[in-house]
């Protein structure tokens, strides 16, 4: 590999183990590097090595994904990205290891050209994430591990899109990241987070796309009427012990795809038509006044689209046949 000496892009993604040469390291011009999930280095085709990039392996990569940190630090030093846009590290081991990266893209005047960021600490709480201010043009964060509620106010105000996992997020939290101006896409992932939460009042005023997946405390979840106006899309998957959608969901007028997976039978079948054309209880929630149904909806993982103004219970009946189909 360390004669492909013209390589630019490198993408091994999709792979589910890839045994890589030390030899990688020798590849200068290599602008985009994606590595899959889990990949190993060897030397000489046996045993497994760790990789040694030099000073100046890496200075014109643009893009660099799912990069193990061990392997992008050495001895507390880390290998300089003097190009890097976007960028993704997974398997942090300590917070001291996250402040040795942003501080070392901080020295090299990086965070100001970054675009895009992914990291994955895997033991104990992010540090302070003050250098994120420096971030002028990220809109787009990945965060996988504990995160204070210092940390959320300090995300920038650029950020369209956010996913968050194993965050441990409680209301206090979630009332700083609806303040958020421009964020359009959340994903939260895997958390824990309260029995309820709250979306206040003009919160997430731009959001157009939010998933929530694996929350397993959530029972309650409250929408105020005013928040997310602005929501197009919401899928909710498995979620064991949410009872049922939120009653201020009648009000989010611009939603037009509702995806419901992996959730219980009473859940799925309160916001659903049944075979006898009885109508479940939270099924007014798609709609606004009882006027208008969202124009897609999923139950089960399958996104059926509906044009159907719900006015009626004769009009009604053909979102029943729709669902029917896929339960």
């Amino acid at each position: 590999m360390g004669n492909l000496q013209n390589l630019q892009t490198l993408d091994l993604r999709g792979n589910i183990l890839v045994v890589l040469p030390n030899t990688m390291s020798r590849l200068r011009n290599l602008k985009h590097l994606l590595f899959p999930n889990f990949y190993f280095f060897t030397s000489w085709g046996i045993g497994w090595s760790r990789v040694t990039f030099g000073n100046d392996a890496l200075t014109k990569v643009e893009t660099l994904k799912c990069i193990r940190a061990v392997d992008l630090i050495r001895y507390d030093a880390v290998i300089p990205l003097r190009n890097i846009r976007d960028l993704g590290i997974r398997g942090f081991t300590s917070a001291k290891e996250v402040c040795l990266v942003l501080q070392s893209l901080n020295s090299h005047s990086q965070l100001g050209h970054l675009r895009s960021l992914w990291m994955e600490l895997e033991k104990g709480e992010f540090p302070k994430l003050e250098l994120l201010s420096h971030c002028h043009v990220l809109t787009r964060l990945r965060l996988v591990g504990a995160l204070s509620q210092e940390n959320l106010s300090l995300l920038p105000e650029r950020l369209s899109k956010l996913e968050l996992r194993l965050c441990l997020l409680n209301q206090d939290k979630l009332s700083v990241m609806e303040k958020l101006p421009n964020l359009r896409i959340l994903r939260i992932n895997k958390d824990r987070v309260p029995q309820k939460w709250v979306f206040s009042v003009n919160g997430f005023p731009k959001l157009e796309i939010l998933t929530l997946v694996e929350l397993p405390r959530l029972e309650e979840w409250e929408v105020e009427e005013g928040a997310m106006r602005n929501l197009k899309r919401l899928e909710i998957r498995n979620i064991p012990r949410l009872r049922m959608i939120p009653e201020g969901l009648k009000y989010v007028t611009s939603l037009g795809e509702l995806n419901i997976c992996q959730m219980e039978w009473a859940f799925k079948n309160r916001v659903r038509v049944n075979e006898q054309g009885i109508v479940g209880e939270d099924f007014y929630k798609q709609t606004y006044s009882g006027k208008y149904t969202p124009q897609a909806y999923a139950v089960g993982g399958v996104v059926l689209t509906s044009f159907i103004k719900a006015v009626s219970n004769v009009e009604l009946n053909p979102v029943g046949t729709l669902l029917r189909a896929i339960f």
